[in-house]
């Protein structure tokens, strides 16, 4: 359901790099159209090949977007972490969603009309150039999941994960922003074969585990996993 007005979420698209240029007055007036809407975890925000008539800010929570198999298997195509937005190459494009988007956990999102957005860049070509750019970094996010689907062995799959997920926490100790189940998925395999996964690497010294908290004890050696 679609949430009440929300004019101080000015704030929180300020935070987005999609925005982070735009001038206050249109943050505000952007802010006026916008809702906010908070979905349970397991909820659908959209599936696949629905119109895609807005687009969303994740404030708090975790996305993940995903298409599936004739026999029903996930792959997760992309985690979606707070402050981003998704969803804008679809409704850039004037398309439908590609894929299916279900909230991790509890999840708080700004919603975001195609036409007032479609207005904004008209007047912001800037914001053009913006949207652009996050839809090249998408594409060479799918490029390197095409890679190591096709070409890396499970462990290398693994450890770019949590060498990238060491460099967005900014340390190596962090905890896992999905259950293993589903970063499984994510990462093409099973659970029991990412359960073994992270057992040898733990025994060779690469790292240590603790619930859903990884501890990087060897980034290097991690690394040089990526080269077999």
């Amino acid at each position: 359901m679609i949430g009440t007005e929300c004019p101080e979420c000015a704030t929180d698209l300020a935070r987005v790099t999609l925005f982070e240029s735009l001038p206050p007055k249109d943050l505000l007036q952007l802010a006026t159209v916008v809702r906010r809407e908070h979905f349970p975890r397991d909820a659908t925000l959209f599936l696949q090949g629905q119109r895609a008539d807005r687009f969303y800010v994740l404030v708090e929570g975790a996305v993940k977007l995903f298409r599936t198999s004739p026999d029903g298997r996930q792959q997760i195509l992309h985690t979606v972490m707070p402050p981003n937005a998704f969803a804008e190459a679809a409704v850039f494009a004037g398309g439908r969603y590609p894929a299916h988007a279900v909230a991790m956990k509890p999840s708080e999102c700004l919603l975001l009309p195609r036409c007032e957005f479609v207005h904004l860049l008209g007047r912001h070509p800037e914001l053009t150039m913006r949207v652009l750019a996050s839809m090249s970094r998408r594409l060479q996010d799918f490029v390197s999941l095409i890679e190591d689907l096709s070409l890396r062995e499970v462990s290398a799959r693994l450890a770019r994960y949590l060498l990238q997920e060491a460099e967005r926490h900014g340390r190596r100790k962090f905890r896992l922003a999905m259950p293993k189940g589903e970063l499984a998925r994510q990462l093409g395999t099973t659970p029991e074969t990412l359960s073994r996964t992270f057992t040898r690497m733990d025994d060779r010294g690469l790292l240590s585990t603790s619930g859903q908290t990884v501890h990087l004890l060897d980034a290097d050696r991690l690394a040089a996993l990526l080269e077999q």
